[in-house]
């Protein structure tokens, strides 16, 4: 392009627009004059870099004459159309250059952060240190209009934020509680919380992002999808959890599941589906690309690498196999009915067409090549004809290409080479930048680059230097620098500047509104808490509703006649409070209140009765069990006196010599061979009997606590081994047992156990099969798993169930004498005549005997006192 005298006679008139003196205006037009000869002067330069010529000539004489009738000449559309269907006239090729629209922000921005965070519906992110919220990097958002949507205070929670329909994903700053929770940002300044147990959302996808729930405080994560009211979408697609989403193209997005649900096995498959949500090609595809152009690449389950359509029909198939679509880089998408491979051009039959040094996939209708190392960039239509010839630009490093060699010319239709050349896909050159280290990045995903650009104050000499977004006319949008004055003052006219020297300067930069428009209208999440009686019959309760997380909420309950609760529980663990009908919340929860039905304890038979247990040291392990006396003592007027107190009931007591060593012999759990030989003291805690109960025509024993307490565990063999263990294995074992051998506890557990065959006379019966009361479920068999607890030690992890349901099972217990040997602490052989320690042990035991409390007696409402305080209140409110 050159100055012409029409340009002239408008920059006058623009000149003179702006009411300056005449003197002013005579230095002005003297000065306006020799920067518009620098300016010709660098488009001189920028024309003899460019060469553009027609046809297939090679001669760089040729370009020279063809560059300026094709400078004016008619140019490719940018918005979709091949070349013909639609023209845009353009009279002058330009560089990154100010406008009256240009805002300036004095900031320190480096390039590869507008690089790394792209304009997306004209918005952009802005990442920077906020001391005011802590030391980590914060993002902010601008509008590329220079207007602050949301200032530096939210963090990236998956992908770096980028806008898509509106919204992008963010993570909070933690509230009063310390929460951060994933926060949907929107376009006009409101923001929506999600859930706090949407731990990974990802970035939108054409509307839809991708959510994988975790932490302390769920049980089971799962994967789904939201749109972008945080609304679960596609809730029954299947079969699978939707671990990725891709964007909608050609009417198919794609979609990864995790079709394998193995904790041990984490098998994912592709398939692609409508835009409402239904299967159009099943998730049978190990890797696949997004659809472009009516095609995509995929993998399938035999490792087959091949194009298919939207109909997932095999289009063409390419030998061998690919285990990942990352060796399959030198693929381009299929574009106007061919594809590029290695540089080799071939229409969808798989026949090579044509062959070059380098080449990209088609746009457009246009490619780029080149034929030899040190040949120019061409571009060539679908019949293989060189139309333009582009000089000083290198497709090495061409930012324009992607690892599969597609041009990546996104919206605009326009795309930067050699991170300097902006062109068309039809190669007309739209903007020329001066060399590094200023540059022009990528145009997608908006139509807007990242540029860097240094212009030097003509008065001054000073060089300032600037990093912004350009839009695809060259003109800045919006720049950064680090230095205030670099904000002018410019003149205010559109015209090229040249790189190393300005125009005169009259008006500066218009600033950027730095008054952040967000957050407003904050929509937090409401979740929602239930209160449950369980059952129904068993009582009342209150408390439900909507809430704030970290709100904390009061449950009452109250119990029905001839019911009492037995047990609160909360589907989130880290709900709970010290008071047991407060709770905080943590997201949607359920508050199950248990109610047991009272037992009709009677008060059992007085007498004396003896009977004998088989024992087994090691449950089945064990080959040979022993014999061991079981005595019961019960007083049907609760006469007794006991260390549970003066008025027992009653007890029952397993025999065994705390002083006897008691030798076994286990086998392996795998199969019938010696395991091993040990030694060990045994001493059973002594049961309390608290009466008989009916239930469903059978009649029980109530008993509580009991506990078999080991010492003094010695290895004597292991294996065929029938020797004594040496002495650094038997103190190995002794100092695993010093550490891990529990203090002396009784245990609060609360069992019944079957009365059968009972003599009326003589008061005889035999114990059946045991039940422990769960305050869950009631009374249940002994043993189960749900009473399962694992203690883990520094050398040994005990696991406790408790006694087994057929603990007492088959044992007949006949009337006997009295007796008065019955020991409710160990002797001094229990603890190898250690006295120190057994008086310790005698005296915890005591306190423990004094204040014990059964399982069934803590059931019995005695601590839910709270529940139905605030029951009435509750009530009495409404």
């Amino acid at each position: 392009m050159r100055i012409t005298k029409t340009t002239a006679m408008t920059l006058c008139a623009l000149v003179a627009a702006l009411a300056i003196s005449p003197s002013t205006n005579a230095q002005f037009l003297n000065k306006l004059s020799k920067g518009l000869e620098k300016v010709n002067k660098s488009l001189e330069k920028v024309e003899k870099v460019l060469n553009v010529e027609n046809g297939n000539t090679k001669s760089n004489k040729t370009a020279d004459n063809n560059a300026s009738s094709n400078q004016s000449s008619a140019q490719t559309a940018i918005n979709g159309e091949h070349a013909g269907a639609g023209k845009e006239i353009r009279d002058r090729i330009v560089m990154p250059h100010f406008t009256p629209k240009t805002r300036f922000l004095c900031k320190d921005v480096a390039y590869n952060t507008l690089e790394n965070n792209p304009v997306s519906e004209g918005i952009f992110a802005l990442p920077e240190y906020n001391r005011e919220y802590g030391y980590g990097m914060y993002y902010g958002f601008w509008t590329i209009d220079g207007k602050r949507l949301f200032e530096a205070r939210y963090e990236q929670l998956d992908n770096r934020p980028l806008f898509d329909n509106g919204a992008a994903v963010v993570k909070s700053l933690k509230n009063e509680k310390g929460v951060q929770f994933a926060t949907i940002l929107y376009s006009d300044g409101s923001v929506r919380e999600l859930p706090e147990s949407y731990k990974t959302v990802s970035q939108f996808h054409d509307g839809i992002a991708t959510v994988e729930t975790g932490g302390f405080n769920v049980k089971t994560v799962e994967h789904f999808c939201i749109n972008t009211q945080g609304e679960r979408v596609w809730k029954g697609l299947g079969p699978g959890e939707i671990m990725e989403v891709g964007y909608l193209r050609d009417g198919l997005r794609r979609v990864k599941v995790r079709t394998e649900t193995s904790r041990f096995r984490y098998v994912t498959r592709w398939g692609f589906i409508t835009d409402e949500g239904k299967w159009a090609i099943n998730p049978t595809l190990k890797e696949v690309r997004e659809f472009k152009n009516g095609y995509a690449l995929v993998i399938d389950e035999a490792d087959k690498l091949k194009f298919i359509d939207t109909k997932g029909a095999t289009v063409y198939e390419f030998e061998g196999t690919a285990s990942t679509l990352q060796y399959a880089q030198e693929i381009s998408d299929i574009s106007d009915g061919y594809f590029v491979k290695k540089s080799t051009i071939y229409d969808l039959a798989g026949n090579a067409k044509k062959s070059y040094y380098q080449a990209t996939g088609f746009t457009d209708g246009y490619a780029f090549v080149r034929e030899s190392m040190d040949g120019p960039i061409q571009v060539i239509d679908t019949h293989f004809n060189v139309i333009r010839t582009l000089y000083g630009v290198d497709l090495q490093s061409a930012h324009v290409l992607i690892g599969c060699n597609n041009p990546k010319f996104g919206k605009a239709r326009v795309g930067t080479i050699d991170k300097r050349n902006v062109v068309t896909p039809r190669g007309d050159m739209l903007i020329v930048g001066p060399t590094w280290p200023q540059q022009i990045g990528d145009f997608a995903p908006d139509e807007y680059a990242p540029c860097a650009s240094i212009f030097k104050d003509g008065a001054t000499g000073k060089e300032y230097e600037y990093v912004g977004f350009i839009n695809r006319q060259g003109e800045y949008e919006i720049v950064f620098s680090a230095d205030e004055t670099a904000s002018g003052p410019y003149i205010d006219i559109p015209i090229v500047n040249d790189p190393r020297d300005s125009i005169p300067e009259l008006k500066p930069l218009p600033p950027v509104d730095t008054i952040p428009r967000g957050p407003k209208n904050v929509t937090t999440t409401k979740y929602k808490v239930r209160v449950i009686a369980h059952p129904d019959e068993g009582g009342q309760v209150v408390g439900d509703g909507e809430f704030k997380y970290g709100d904390t909420i009061t449950v009452g309950a109250k119990a029905n006649k001839d019911w009492r609760i037995s047990h609160v529980a909360c589907s989130n663990r880290f709900a709970k409070t010290p008071k047991p009908n407060k709770f905080v919340v943590r997201g949607d929860m359920d508050i199950t209140v248990y109610f047991l039905k009272n037992d009709n304890v009677t008060p059992i038979r007085t007498g004396s009765y003896a009977g004998n247990l088989n024992m087994k040291l090691n449950g089945d392990r064990s080959i040979v069990p022993f014999s061991v006396p079981v005595y019961l003592e019960t007083s049907e007027t609760s006469a007794l006196e006991t260390p549970y107190g003066s008025n027992t009931q009653g007890f029952l007591a397993i025999m065994i010599n705390p002083d006897e060593k008691i030798v076994g012999k286990s086998l392996t759990s795998s199969e019938h061979k010696d395991a091993a030989t040990f030694s060990l003291n045994a001493f059973f805690v002594p049961m309390k009997v608290g009466g008989v109960v009916e239930n469903g025509g059978k009649q029980y024993m109530l008993l509580d606590g009991g506990e078999v307490k080991i010492n003094n565990l010695r290895m004597l063999g292991s294996g065929a081994k029938t020797a004594d263990v040496s002495a650094i294995e038997s103190a190995m074992v002794n100092l695993m047992l010093y550490f891990d051998c529990p203090d002396t506890n009784l245990s609060g557990s609360s069992y019944r156990v079957e009365m059968l065959d009972i003599d009326q006379a003589t008061g005889a019966f035999t114990l059946g099969m045991l039940q422990r009361i769960d305050p869950q479920y009631g009374w249940i068999a002994a043993g189960s798993d749900v009473f399962t607890e694992i203690e883990r030690g520094f050398f040994v992890t005990k696991v406790d169930r408790g006694f087994p349901a057929d603990y007492f099972n088959g044992v007949r217990l006949t009337p006997t004498a009295k007796r008065d040997d019955v020991l409710w602490h160990p002797t001094p052989g229990f603890f190898e005549n250690d006295l120190t320690w057994l008086e310790r042990y005698v005296a915890e035991m005591g306190a423990k005997f004094r204040q014990y409390q059964s399982e069934s007696d803590l059931l019995k409402g005695t601590t839910f006192k709270d529940f139905g305080d605030a029951f009435d209140r509750i009530m009495k409110m409404k």
